[in-house]
């Protein structure tokens, strides 16, 4: 029945149906083609400039700087309670499979934390998981807090090929959720470690706190936003402690600088270096290990004044001992915890002074209170005695002079 309808269409109509077929399956094949170029295209790497070819480790001090002054930052500038300050830093250097934060995402459980409340155990823990699961985690590495809003530390990291990447936050203290910090900085240049890198640090909002002052109290942001960079117009709002419309750009709250101290290859294969021995050689072929006798072809009149001396050079991979690697690693952890400690103590002090000198000015003014009411109750008494008398004076005045007594 179809068969019969299809002979009885007309052959321009015919022909008009199978020109269709011919451009759908033309298409089909084409957006077939043309998305398997994409997807290889997407798996190809960037560039080389983000390949780090470089074969040996590099240990880098990182000097962190603050510049939150009372001078550059007038507006609600924190002078008591606490005063401006900054947290400890703790960083991670990392591949690029692991963030510790991202400018537009959203901040986890751990950064959201730290920039809140100062705490790094969620943090830490999140950044020991994805260096357990995806290798993606070097080393964390820390610095003590600073006590104002000026002044400087530093501490020493080292990066891997495979791990060129440092990201590190800092809260500024006192905040809502208000941090400073690097994501991602990559230091290996191809085939090659940076000397040294500086860079200025602007004020970041992690998205978990509705704050808009230093001293804001706590006001979760339900549902959580992103992170964004604070500017002199962002938030713009007149109660916001960065908003400076009249500026274009706020000036740099911090500025970081890492500085290449040296080169290692711990950890990393040594080329073997197989040498001929000779009468005064003796190679170990197993570890690499060539000792030499300086005194084996002296003759023996010379040796009676002459001392001996060993000389002892190891050529060749030497792994390291992974419990020492591990009782390192224990180690540093311990210490970024018992830094995170003493700096919650030393809050727990400032606010005991703080109270401490708040008990003692309430107590001197309850009592110069106390002393002045007992001054205006004696005058208010010896008022109301003189009125006393003096009504009484004038009323026997009054009596007399109309001769009533």
């Amino acid at each position: 029945m179809m068969k019969s309808r299809i002979k009885e269409l007309p052959e321009c109509v015919i022909l008009g149906m199978e020109n269709l077929m011919f451009v759908y399956c033309s298409c089909k094949v084409i957006w077939t083609v043309l998305v398997t170029i994409l997807g290889y295209a997407s798996s190809l790497p960037v560039g080389d400039d983000s390949i780090c070819t470089v074969e040996e480790l590099a240990k880098y001090r990182i000097i962190f700087i603050g510049k939150w002054s009372q001078t550059a930052f007038p507006k609600q500038y924190p002078l008591y309670r606490p005063p401006a300050q900054w947290s400890s830093l703790l960083g991670v250097t990392h591949s690029s499979d692991y963030s510790m934060w991202k400018k537009n995402e959203y901040a986890s459980n751990g950064v959201r934390d730290f920039a809140e409340k100062g705490e790094a155990w969620v943090l830490m823990k999140e950044i020991e998981e994805a260096g357990e699961k995806i290798q993606s985690v070097h080393g964390i590495f820390s610095a003590p807090a600073i006590t104002s809003g000026t002044g400087q530390t530093s501490t020493e990291l080292e990066v891997h090929p495979r791990h060129p990447l440092v990201s590190f936050v800092v809260r500024i203290v006192p905040s809502p959720d208000w941090f400073v910090g690097i994501d991602s900085l990559n230091l290996c240049e191809g085939d090659r470690w940076m000397d040294e890198v500086s860079v200025d640090l602007y004020p970041y909002d992690a998205g978990t706190d509705s704050g808009f002052t230093f001293s804001s109290p706590n006001f979760a942001t339900i549902p959580q936003e992103t992170v964004q960079e604070i500017t002199c117009s962002s938030p713009s709002h007149p109660a916001n402690s960065f908003y400076y419309p009249k500026l274009k750009i706020l000036p740099p709250i911090a500025q970081v600088t890492m500085v290449k101290l040296k080169k290692s290859q711990l950890g990393l294969s040594a080329p073997f270096i197989n040498l001929p021995a000779k009468s005064n050689e003796i190679i170990d072929s197993v570890s690499g290990r060539i000792s030499f006798d300086a005194l084996a072809n002296i003759p023996a009149e010379w040796k009676t004044w002459l001392k001996r001396f060993h000389l002892d050079i190891r050529v060749g991979e030497h792994l390291l001992d992974e419990s020492a690697v591990q009782a390192k690693e224990k180690v540093d952890e311990v210490n970024v915890r018992l830094e995170h400690l003493i700096e919650q103590i030393q809050h727990v002090s400032k606010e005991q002074d703080y109270e401490r000198e708040r008990e003692e000015k309430f107590r001197k003014t309850s009592e110069e209170t106390n002393s002045n009411i007992l001054w205006w109750a004696i005058v208010q008494t010896l008022t109301l005695i003189s009125v006393g008398i003096w009504q009484i004076k004038s009323l026997r005045d009054f009596f007399i002079a109309k001769k009533l007594v």
